[in-house]
């Protein structure tokens, strides 16, 4: 008998809430020569190792396993080429976890932590490549709200560069109930703040309408001619002006001061006039700009600026950014407020090509006839 089988053996009954042992068995299989006869609840193990190696490249990657129960995925994992770091709230998972790992002289390392209070508190167990976090949310939700839920995902979703994710969408017993895979990608999407979330079915038949979902880390960092963007939280950049460009912030800070709670362009959260900076919310990506959302949402959004008094003056895709289907403008640093002369000359990107392509260069994501709408927008003037 192997120190697997003695540690399965010494399973006495579900430890806790959405455990990974369960009345004397294990929750997952481990499908493993001379340790896959031990007894467990679910049987698809390996092909969540076989998909996992398909979504995502394995090859000599870091891999953090959040909620890894009794390691068989993590080993997988391994197996696959990558150096695994497990963590479960289950002593009882974690003994057969590392048991496991030793028998099969697997590159894996095991310890007991509980996976909310460690997203939740922003500890960070190390830099990875891939974070692989499946079937916990519901469970994390029902103890903690949704709220909560939302922003461990955000947490987990800094750790590396991808994040590997499985749901469950009608889970009774996980506290949810007859949702859909449309509602769980709105949660990641909004949660994760990224529009790139690609998914497949999960293994074995979908239990529970269970969906794996593959989230790319979202980009951090935007590097301007005049300022650099970080993200700084879920929902919040901060801006800061380079050299030669200090005089902007004021300007910017005006401009938006005037259009708090218009939702056409971001909010400020806070200002630092020495670096100087400014705190603002999150407002979107520029890949999710669409034509038909400019042709929809132009006017609005000219109209806010006439009643502000703004004139933005550097109107263009870069400046257009889309969240949840709401378009916004940013970068008012150029504007000029109630017909005051300017504090410098024109930006160099204003230009009266009525193909609105001018400085812009390359293919963009619009065609002839948003281009067109656009260069009029730069103008200020109504298509």
């Amino acid at each position: 008998m192997t120190k697997v089988h003695e540690a399965a053996r010494a399973i006495k009954a579900r430890s806790s809430p959405g455990s990974s042992v369960e009345d004397g068995k294990l929750y997952h299989e481990l499908p493993f020569r001379g340790v896959a006869k031990i007894p467990s609840h679910r049987g698809n193990t390996r092909l969540r190792i076989e998909q996992i190696g398909r979504l995502v490249n394995l090859q000599n990657a870091k891999v953090l396993d959040l909620g890894c129960g009794p390691g068989g995925i993590a080993v997988g994992l391994s197996r696959l080429g990558a150096r695994v770091l497990g963590i479960d709230s289950d002593p009882q998972a974690i003994k057969v976890a590392r048991a496991l790992a030793d028998h099969l002289d697997a590159d894996c390392y095991f310890v007991v932590d509980d996976v909310g209070r460690l997203l939740l508190e922003e500890k960070k167990p190390g830099e990875y490549d891939v974070v692989v976090w499946l079937s916990q949310l519901m469970w994390l939700r029902k103890q903690h709200g949704h709220e909560k839920a939302l922003e461990a995902i955000y947490q987990a979703s800094k750790l590396a560069p991808t994040l590997v994710f499985e749901t469950a969408a009608d889970d009774g017993e996980a506290g949810v109930k007859g949702l859909t895979q449309n509602d769980i990608r709105g949660w990641l999407r909004y949660a994760a703040v990224q529009s790139k979330i690609s998914s497949a079915p999960s293994p074995g038949g979908g239990w529970f309408q269970r969906r794996v979902f593959v989230l790319e880390r979202p980009q951090t960092r935007w590097d301007g001619d005049t300022s650099v963007v970080r993200r700084t939280g879920r929902r919040t950049v901060t801006k800061t002006y380079k050299p030669g460009f200090e005089w902007m912030a004021p300007v910017e800070w005006n401009a938006l001061d005037r259009l708090r709670g218009s939702g056409i362009a971001p909010s400020i959260v806070a200002s630092d006039t020495e670096t100087p900076a400014l705190s603002m919310t999150f407002s979107g990506w520029r890949g999710d700009v669409t034509p038909g959302m400019i042709d929809e949402q132009r006017s609005h959004i000219v109209d806010v600026l006439d009643q502000a008094g703004i004139e933005h003056r550097d109107i263009r895709p870069s400046n257009l950014v889309a969240l949840d289907g709401r378009l916004n403008l940013i970068d008012f640093g150029w504007g000029r407020l109630d017909g005051e002369p300017a504090p410098v000359p024109d930006p160099p990107q204003l230009n009266d090509r009525e193909d609105g392509r001018g400085k812009w260069g390359g293919p963009q994501l619009y065609d002839d006839a948003a281009l067109r709408s656009i260069a009029k927008f730069m103008r200020g003037k109504r298509a």
